[in-house]
């Protein structure tokens, strides 16, 4: 007797960038673009704390909203990085920033709702709602704008859609790069206010900002229902720890508290005390590595011009967008790695308006990224 696949499978689409990946794998000497990770190691003061909570006993369940020394330090961050005033106990801490997204979309919707979600935007925002019975409806971040978000695109998408509960807004954006400014945080807290739906902000990379600037709309003090999910990951280079963070007004909290209950127990204890020494530590190592970030964009795009190809100017994150013309991006990514030796993400996985681009991640040395590009470049002139 063959089991018959659940409805909420059926409607989860594998990641175009680990199809890449695991055909990079099969071939050694493969320039790696495609993954979103950093390449430093964690630094060595938050492996110590880590080391030290395991031999300090600290090795059992943890609260289910994360330990107080954690949220106290997540509160003390979030005052002095993003001008968000919250108290720790409006602060669950969750098993990484997709986590913290899951967590809120359970607390915040019903199946049957509907969810906005930005063109192009990271691909699991799809699958989580969707896995939820969530409809979606996207809305368009335009190329002529460098994807900078338009208050007036999620309107016209969430006006033409019924029963949207929650609009999502990714900022430094994965995989665009562009920022969330000032005047438009409070436009879009002003848009879900009036329309009746939560606004979720993913600012797992809310440290890696190049230029311009990144406004929390939870910093805004408006009265607007907005939910804020942060991570370890990315800032200090902790994929692997699974520590995320999320904040809001606190009959929202209270929801996502319970659902992070039933749903993981709690986050990892050990790597809660290493989440402590990241925010209470020497804060240089995020310097440098923003720093390194920044270079390598600047690298990349100089590359990029020099072999006759278009890029997009990231203003956070790290990674860059890059125009391959009307070409299959998946097809075409399959290229590159088979002919050409570099691994890319396929813009399709990120949604339409991507469709005719490649992602490239700056989580390399230098080396490998103009040494990538060169590669691009020659797939592109290959067909």
């Amino acid at each position: 007797m063959t089991m018959n696949q659940p409805d909420r499978l059926a409607t989860m689409e594998r990641s175009g960038i680990r199809r890449i990946m695991e055909r990079a794998r099969k071939r050694p000497g493969v320039l790696r673009l495609e993954l979103g990770e950093p390449d430093f190691d964690t630094p060595p003061h938050i492996i110590e704390a880590a080391a030290q909570a395991a031999r300090d006993g600290h090795t059992r369940y943890a609260p289910a909203v994360g330990i107080p020394e954690l949220r106290d330090a997540a509160s003390d961050k979030l005052a002095r990085v993003n001008g968000i005033e919250t108290p720790p106990e409006s602060i669950v801490v969750t098993a990484g920033a997709v986590n913290g997204i899951l967590n809120s979309l359970m607390a915040l919707t019903s199946p049957g709702d509907v969810v906005g979600i930005p063109d192009p935007a990271w691909p699991n925002y799809v699958n989580l709602a969707r896995s939820l019975g969530l409809g979606v409806v996207r809305y368009r971040l335009d190329p002529s704008t460098n994807f900078k978000i338009d208050p007036a695109a999620v309107a016209e998408a969430i006006d033409t859609t019924d029963g949207v509960q929650a609009v999502i807004i990714n900022s430094p954006s994965n995989p665009v790069g562009s920022t969330c400014d000032r005047d438009t945080a409070v436009a879009l807290l002003d848009l879900c206010q009036s329309r009746g739906a939560v606004l979720l902000s993913d600012e797992c990379y809310d440290q890696i900002v190049f230029e311009g600037e990144h406004v929390s709309p939870s910093s805004l003090g408006n009265d607007s229902d907005v939910v804020s999910v942060f991570s370890l990951s990315k800032t200090y280079a902790m994929t692997g720890w699974r520590v995320g963070y999320v904040t809001g007004p606190s009959h929202l909290m209270e929801r996502i508290a319970r659902v992070q209950e039933v749903w993981n127990s709690c986050c990892n204890s050990i790597a809660q005390w290493a989440g402590v020494a990241a925010f209470t530590g020497d804060q240089d190592c995020v310097t440098r590595m923003v720093a390194a970030y920044r270079d390598r964009r600047d690298v990349a795009l100089e590359a990029l011009e020099e072999n006759g190809l278009r890029g997009w100017r990231p203003m956070g994150a790290f990674y860059i967008m890059i125009d391959v013309g009307d070409r299959d991006s998946d097809a075409f990514a399959e290229s590159l790695v088979d002919d050409h030796d570099v691994a890319v993400a396929p813009g399709s996985t990120f949604g339409s308006v991507s469709a005719g681009m490649v992602r490239i991640s700056l989580a390399s040395s230098p080396e490998t990224i103009v040494g990538g590009i060169g590669r691009i470049a020659r797939g592109v002139a290959s067909i």
